[in-house]
């Protein structure tokens, strides 16, 4: 049987990406399994990096699910995060389990209602932002991929209004989980948006997209996010399988069937 297209991907992390990688190839008792190209393990990798953990990567192509990952992650998605001889899945609970077991350089604000806020929009990244970018990526009919790119604009907008006025980041002068959860796609969205859908987020011209380009600039700038970044050509060969709707993984397929992923 020929293999899916997504098999085909470049093997490993290129740039600064592939020199975190090699930094971090020592056993220990914290794994980090991932694939260096997706947004939703690179969540993951940006807290791992803020918070100075020692652990180790471990590369896994999602579209080859062999025995080894399986037994992890039955589901053989990534990310997932042995720690201890115990395995963890799904991005949103593995960057608050680091949270609670390494308090060091926390990513969460200090009081719980701080917290609970941070939550709050971290769901809304995933439920309302990320699901709108795949939909817009995905679509094939001009009136499907203009009623997508409102619904993300809308999403955005929503997200900016919440920030912190002054910045950069949503609680301000405070990286937090929340700019963790969404920073992966907007790092994504210029690679994709413009060449393949003709079609780009506003970077300036009113005080949301002024706020907004502000924020983005910022977190393209910050070490973990660099330190967790391939380069952009070997991004380009997967995200053209999501602009001519032929990429297989869960969330292409989710989005497909018109379902909600985190």
């Amino acid at each position: 049987m020929a293999p899916m297209p997504d098999e085909e991907i470049f093997p490993h992390a290129t740039g600064a990406a592939e020199k975190t990688v090699t930094a971090h190839q020592e056993p220990c008792d914290l794994v980090y399994h991932g694939s260096w190209f997706c947004p939703f393990v690179q969540r993951g990798w940006i807290a791992l990096q803020e918070k100075g953990i020692k652990y180790q990567w471990k590369e896994v192509n999602p579209y080859k699910k062999d025995k080894e990952y399986l037994a992890i992650n039955p589901k053989g998605l990534v990310p997932a995060l042995v720690h201890h001889g115990r395995p963890l899945n799904e991005s949103q609970v593995i960057v608050e389990y680091l949270e609670d077991v390494f308090p060091q350089h926390s990513l969460f604000p200090k009081d719980p209602f701080g917290k609970a806020i941070a939550r709050l929009w971290m769901d809304h990244v995933s439920k309302k932002i990320c699901p709108a970018f795949f939909r817009v990526i995905l679509a094939q009919e001009k009136p499907k991929q203009k009623e997508a790119e409102e619904e993300l604009l809308k999403a955005i907008t929503t997200f900016v209004e919440a920030m912190d006025e002054s910045g950069p980041y949503f609680f301000g002068s405070f990286f937090s989980l929340v700019d963790i959860m969404l920073t992966p796609w907007l790092l994504r969205q210029p690679l994709i948006l413009k060449e393949y859908k003709d079609f780009e987020i506003p970077s300036h011209g009113t005080k949301v997209w002024d706020r907004w380009s502000k924020w983005l600039e910022a977190v393209k700038q910050r070490p973990s996010v660099i330190e967790t970044t391939s380069e952009a050509e070997h991004y380009r060969q997967i995200l053209e399988r999501y602009a001519n709707n032929t990429a297989q993984s869960e969330a292409a397929r989710d989005t497909r069937a018109g379902k909600s992923f985190s």
